[in-house]
């Protein structure tokens, strides 16, 4: 351990294998089972390097905004982000108003933390009633209920406290002395 890192997680040491513990459901499955890039899911957790930020393409599937959303007549329409002048990412500080300059980003996890990451820990988390920190418009109710029922059990509790540590480390990619 050094000053810069007072503890040493990080994602490709310790939150990617997570993803390919077997026997996460009743088939055996592990996360990349279903989560690889066959596209059965829009998330993709293989281990891969991606060309674009040279990261590993689960860590940057997991933390880069995988949607944008315009908010017009009280209604959540994606966009692509190239028609925004203003990005605006969860938690929001404000209530969003009609707006055709700001849109708002969706993104599974964050690194300001846990807390900003409730998209990713509210898959998990059957029964609980974390509605103010959600943010997924392309969802109805009785879709986020199936998709808690699907996974609910997957990952322990000390698992889900690892990455929500994690994230509130910042969501280091991989060795803390690395660049990667």
């Amino acid at each position: 351990m050094s000053g810069d890192c007072p503890a040493d997680i990080n994602y490709k040491d310790h939150i990617k294998p997570l993803w390919e513990v077997a026997a996460r459901d009743e088939d055996g499955n592990s996360c990349v089972d279903c989560h690889d890039n066959r596209g059965f899911t829009s998330l993709n957790l293989k281990d891969v390097s991606s060309r674009v930020s040279g990261n590993l393409a689960s860590y940057d599937a997991l933390l880069n905004v995988s949607a944008s959303y315009m908010y017009l007549s009280a209604v959540y329409s994606p966009v692509d982000s190239e028609h925004c002048r203003r990005e605006v990412s969860a938690p929001f500080s404000l209530e969003p108003e009609s707006d055709c300059f700001s849109c708002y980003d969706q993104s599974l996890m964050n690194i300001k933390g846990a807390l900003s990451s409730a998209n990713f820990f509210d898959v998990f988390a059957l029964g609980q009633d974390d509605e103010q920190w959600l943010f997924r418009p392309q969802f109805t109710e009785q879709e986020r209920i199936e998709m808690r029922e699907q996974h609910s059990e997957m990952l322990s509790s000390p698992e889900l406290k690892l990455i929500a540590e994690w994230l509130d480390m910042g969501a280091v990619g991989g060795a803390c002395n690395s660049a990667d």
